[in-house]
C-alpha cells in the first residue's frame, strides 16, 4: 500500500473513529438513538471514554422504550447501556465462567439506583448473548456488530433495552435534590418577598436553593430582585446552563461596584453568565469558542471563550478569567456551575483592560475592606481564598494556563502530527 494512503487512513481514523455519532449516522435505522445521544450530550462523554461498547437499539425499539420520557431519564437509560469495557462478538463468545459483570456509564454518575449501574453479560445457548441489569434475568438479546476499532471502541446491537420498565419508571420517580435554603440569610440579607420554588421544566427544582446550597446565595438574591431568574426559567426548556459566582466572588478587590450599573447594564451583567444550550462537564471540551451568552442582542454580542487543560476549565470574558470550580446540578437538560468570579462583558467594562488588545484581568482574592467591593453581604463562603486577600498566586492553575497559552486539543493535535510524521519515515525507510 501506498505510504501515503496508509498515512491518511491513520489519520482519518485517529480524529473521526472513536466519535459514537458519525458511527451511528451510517446507518439510518439509528437515527433516534443518535438524536438522543446528541441531546443528553452523552455523545460527548462516549467519545472520551478510552474503552466503551455502546449497545444501540434500533428506531423502532427505542422509540417504543423511551417515548414520552424525560431527557433526564433518557440519558440515565441510555448511559446503563454504554458499558466501560471493550467487548466484540468473539469476547463475548469466550467470556469465563458463562457470565461477567461490567460496569456501565450510569454508575459513574453515582445516582444510580439498586444495582442499575452494573450489567450482567451472560453465554446462552447456540451462541446467543444475553444481556440484563445486575440480578435480573437477561432481557436483551445480541443482534449484530456495528463497528468494531480495537481496542477503543464497540458498537453492538441489541433486540431490546436491558433494563426492565419498572425500574425505568423508578428512575423516573426517583425524588431529585431539594435543598433548603438554610443556612438562613443573615438580618442584613433580604430576599424578600419570599420566591416560590422555581420549577425546571421536568425536574421540578428550586434553582435559588441549588445557587444558596451551593454557595452562591449573593448570586441566587441578585437573579430574583431584578427578575432575571424568571429569563432563566424560561431559557432552560431547550436547554440551559448556569454559571454561578460564588460569595467571595462579590467581594473581589478591584471588582467594578455593580450597585452603580443601571438595571438594563445589570441584567445583561447577570444575562452573561447563563447559555442557552446544555453543557454537562464531560461537553465543556467540545463547546465551539466564542461561546455565546443569554447576553447577546441584536446590537452586541456577549460571548467568553471556554479553557480546558486537564481538571482545570477556566472562562475567559475578555476582561477577566474565573475558574470553574464544580458542578453543583446536573440534570438533563439544566446544568449549573460553581465559578470563582463574576464574569466581566468586555462590551461593558473595556475601559478596565490595559494595552492595545483586551489582555484577561485576574481579580485579587476576596478583601472585605475594598471600598470597590459591592454592598452584599452573605451566609456562607463557598470556597477559600489566600489569607491576606492579595493576588492569585504566580504558580494558580490560573496562572499556569496563562503561561501555557494553550487552546483546547492543540497538544492532542501535535502529539498526533508528530506520530504521523514517525509513521511516514518509517514506511519509507523501510
Amino acid at each position: 500500500m501506498n505510504p501515503f494512503t496508509i498515512i491518511t487512513f491513520l489519520l482519518i481514523t485517529a480524529v473521526t473513529g472513536n466519535n459514537i455519532s458519525d458511527i451511528l449516522s451510517q446507518v439510518p435505522d439509528y437515527s433516534v438513538y443518535n438524536t438522543y445521544l446528541t441531546q443528553t450530550r452523552l455523545n460527548d462523554q462516549i467519545n472520551n471514554q478510552g474503552t466503551v461498547t455502546v449497545l444501540v437499539l434500533n428506531n423502532t425499539a427505542v422509540t417504543k422504550y423511551l417515548a414520552n420520557q424525560p431527557l433526564f431519564v433518557i440519558k440515565s437509560a441510555l448511559s446503563i447501556h454504554v458499558l466501560l469495557d471493550y467487548f466484540d462478538y468473539s469476547k463475548l463468545l469466550s467470556i469465563g465462567g458463562g457470565s461477567a459483570i461490567t460496569t456501565t456509564l450510569y454508575q459513574t454518575t453515582g445516582t444510580a439506583i439498586h444495582d442499575t449501574g452494573f450489567v450482567n453479560i451472560t453465554d446462552l445457548p447456540n451462541k446467543r448473548i444475553g444481556f440484563g441489569s445486575k440480578g435480573y434475568d437477561p432481557l436483551a438479546l445480541y443482534t449484530k456488530s456495528v463497528k468494531q476499532i480495537p481496542y477503543n471502541i464497540s458498537v453492538l446491537e441489541i433486540d431490546s433495552p436491558i433494563l426492565p420498565l419498572q425500574m425505568l419508571e423508578g428512575i423516573a420517580a426517583a425524588p431529585l435534590p431539594s435543598p433548603s435554603l438554610s443556612p438562613s440569610p443573615s438580618p442584613s440579607v433580604s430576599m424578600s418577598p419570599s420566591p416560590s420554588p422555581s420549577k425546571l421544566s421536568d425536574l421540578n427544582i428550586n434553582i435559588t436553593s441549588v445557587l444558596v446550597n451551593a454557595g452562591c446565595f449573593n448570586f441566587a438574591r441578585i437573579i430574583y430582585n431584578t427578575g432575571v431568574l424568571s429569563m432563566f426559567e424560561k431559557a432552560e426548556l431547550e436547554g440551559f446552563t448556569l454559571f454561578a459566582p460564588k460569595d467571595s466572588a462579590f467581594k473581589v478587590q478591584g471588582l467594578p461596584n455593580i450597585d452603580n450599573l443601571s438595571n438594563n447594564d445589570l441584567i445583561s451583567l447577570l444575562k452573561y453568565h447563563a447559555i442557552s444550550n446544555y453543557v454537562p462537564k464531560a461537553s465543556l471540551i467540545n463547546e465551539k469558542n466564542p461561546v455565546d451568552t443569554l447576553a447577546s442582542n441584536n446590537l452586541a454580542k456577549f460571548n467568553f471563550t471556554i479553557h480546558v487543560k486537564g481538571d482545570l476549565i477556566t472562562i475567559d470574558s475578555g476582561v477577566d478569567i474565573s475558574r470553574i470550580e464544580s458542578m453543583v446540578f446536573d440534570k438533563a437538560p439544566v446544568s449549573i456551575y460553581r465559578i470563582d468570579n463574576v464574569l466581566l462583558p468586555i462590551n461593558m467594562f473595556s475601559e478596565t483592560v490595559t494595552g492595545p488588545a483586551p489582555a484577561p484581568v485576574i481579580a485579587s482574592r476576596p478583601n472585605a475592606s475594598s471600598p470597590e467591593a459591592p454592598k452584599i453581604s452573605s451566609p456562607a463562603d463557598g470556597g477559600s481564598a489566600p489569607a491576606d486577600g492579595g493576588p492569585a498566586p504566580a504558580d494558580s492553575p490560573t496562572a499556569d494556563l496563562e503561561k501555557s497559552g494553550a487552546s483546547n486539543g492543540s497538544s492532542g493535535i501535535n502529539d498526533l502530527m508528530l506520530l504521523l510524521a514517525i509513521v511516514m519515515v518509517s514506511i519509507i525507510v523501510g
